[in-house]
């Protein structure tokens, strides 16, 4: 009975397309109104897997980060995050007999492409993002598998600048080679907190 009784719910479930959801929460300014068109009906799915996950060979990677303020900016990362104070960020991959740095795009498109599957193109992505709202590990955010590769929807804390530092989303476009193009974007929305500065 209860085995029946769980098939069942799974093919409920299955049918429903629980964990997906058409559309997007937030109000979006996009780059280009042809991929906005394109893109309006995919079925987004949540992101739950881990922030760097979707790297291979992930047991062997370790993210680094500059111990104190960056004041070489020629030096390359693959991101940076921060106000005046800016911390540079990058990959090392160790395999017991030497560490591979990871400190540009182009290294990371040689390292982790082509991009095979929505996890995957989550981490890419996510790697390079800065200012990340993640919870317990997990980027909060959605995920798309479209003709092109991936749409990756991330949502980003604002929390540096001056305003009311309201987490906003943006929609990033990411073909299997690894080249990325930023779709959209949501703009702070109005907030009755105080406007503040964060350097």
């Amino acid at each position: 009975m209860y085995k029946n009784l769980a098939v069942s719910l799974l093919l409920i479930l299955s049918i429903s397309g629980c964990g997906t959801t058409n559309e997007l929460k937030g109000n979006y300014t996009w780059e280009n109104k042809t991929k906005e068109t394109l893109y309006k009906n995919v079925s987004w799915t949540p992101i739950t897997s881990q922030r760097l996950s979707g790297l291979s060979p992930k047991d062997k990677i370790t993210e680094m980060k500059t111990e104190k303020c960056i004041s070489d900016y020629d030096t390359p990362y693959i991101r940076t995050e921060g106000g005046l104070c800016g911390i540079g960020y990058w990959l090392e991959i160790n395999d017991g007999k030497s560490t591979t740095k990871i400190d540009s795009l182009e290294k990371m498109k040689k390292q982790f492409t082509p991009i095979k599957n929505e996890i995957e193109a989550i981490s890419f992505v996510a790697a390079i993002s800065s200012d990340l709202y993640v919870i317990d590990g997990i980027p909060k955010g959605n995920t798309a598998k479209v003709d092109n590769g991936y749409l990756v929807n991330l949502v980003h804390n604002n929390t540096f600048g001056c305003g009311p530092h309201e987490p906003t989303g943006a929609i990033y476009e990411i073909s299997e080679n690894g080249t990325i193009e930023n779709l959209a974007f949501e703009k702070e929305p109005f907030s009755l907190k105080p406007e503040m500065c964060v350097d």
